[in-house]
């Protein structure tokens, strides 16, 4: 079965941007772009395994909340996530109570986008334009690595010495979910290797025997 991926955005050169780092990152997937939620919605009238929707909370005629709650109802089990430049974050709740997982701001960087996007994908739910704010205004020394739960927990298994498919059968999930867990925890720490990331988190307190 094919799985598509839908880009909802107004302004051409962002969605093929866009649209360029999905399809590097998401390789299984057809990415189908929309300039209005209007236009998105006939695109999708026939499809079914629509896994992740990107819309732009600046759209015209139905506009992005809205949107979110129309693509929220016609696909219940898709990742849904809120893009836009405007940094208003009560905006950015309202699009989660109306049905977003995530938000990611348009000032992010293609490997933001990429790293955001997977954790997304792996059933982490967060406000990443918070993270992204602190990250550069906070002086390096004074950057306290961030985990998801479902990343912590990961990490403490890791910590046992076990491999990914170990640590997918130890904890009830698919192998490459572990995976994805595992290199947002590098991605966190700054880290390339198990050794080192395992260090950082002994440092910062984070394992649970230290």
């Amino acid at each position: 079965m094919t799985h598509y991926t839908l880009i909802v955005e107004d302004h051409p050169l962002y969605r093929e941007g866009l649209s360029d780092t999905l399809s590097l990152i998401l390789t299984d997937t057809v990415v189908l772009k929309a300039s209005s939620a209007e236009e998105g919605l006939l695109m999708t009238d026939h499809l079914q395994d629509v896994r992740l929707i990107c819309i732009d909370l600046g759209l015209p005629k139905i506009q992005g909340v809205d949107a979110v709650s129309i693509f929220r109802t016609k696909f219940p089990r898709a990742v849904l996530i809120v893009i836009s430049g405007n940094e208003q974050t009560e905006l950015h709740k309202l699009a989660l109570k109306r049905g977003a997982n995530t938000f990611i701001p348009k000032s992010a960087s293609s490997d933001e986008i990429a790293a955001l996007v997977h954790r997304a994908m792996a059933g982490e739910w967060l406000m990443p334009h918070v993270e992204l704010a602190e990250s550069k205004t906070m002086a390096p020394s004074h950057v306290k690595p961030f985990l998801t739960m479902r990343q912590n927990e990961v990490l403490q298994v890791m910590a046992m010495g076990m491999s990914n498919k170990q640590i997918a059968r130890h904890m009830n999930l698919a192998e490459v979910t572990v995976k994805l867990h595992v290199t947002g925890i590098f991605r966190a720490f700054g880290a390339n290797c198990r050794t080192q990331a395992l260090q950082i988190a002994r440092k910062s307190g984070l394992l649970l025997d230290s």
